[in-house]
């Protein structure tokens, strides 16, 4: 499995079970699954050039940015977070565009909220187009 299937995959399985959060969460015993899934993701990066520290790092990182996701997606109570996130930010905008020009243009050049609803997959990719460019400086 590719890291960014790994993560997506996450993300999935965390929509999956949102009573999970909570268990997942500060120092706590690990399981064998938890465990599983940190072998899988080393298993990708394993001719990456990272070392074993800079892997778990990785895992870490991926893994807060799929969590915080799926942790605002299933507080949404929707299936399209970006959609009632879209609607909250309308109606404030509506009220008082004037003093959030910035936030009123971005939402209105985003285009429909199917549109925008990218935070995750943008996310992951920004994140191994980082740990490409580690790799590539390694590797000169």
């Amino acid at each position: 499995m590719q890291l960014r299937g790994w993560a997506m995959t996450m993300f999935e399985r965390m929509l999956a079970h949102p009573w999970a959060h909570e268990l997942a969460q500060g120092i706590r015993p690990v399981g064998p699954n938890e465990v599983g899934w940190m072998e899988s993701a080393l298993t990708a990066l394993a001719d990456s050039g990272l070392t074993g520290a800079e892997g778990l790092d990785t895992i870490a990182l991926l893994a807060g940015h799929v969590r915080g996701l799926a942790l605002q997606a299933a507080a949404s109570g929707e299936d399209n977070m970006e959609a009632a996130l879209g609607r909250q930010v309308s109606q404030a905008l509506a009220a008082q565009a004037d003093r959030y020009p910035r936030t009123a243009a971005a939402f209105a050049e985003s285009g429909p909220p199917g549109d925008r609803d990218n935070a995750l997959g943008f996310g992951i990719d920004r994140i191994l187009d980082g740990l490409g460019v580690l790799i590539a400086a390694r590797t000169r």
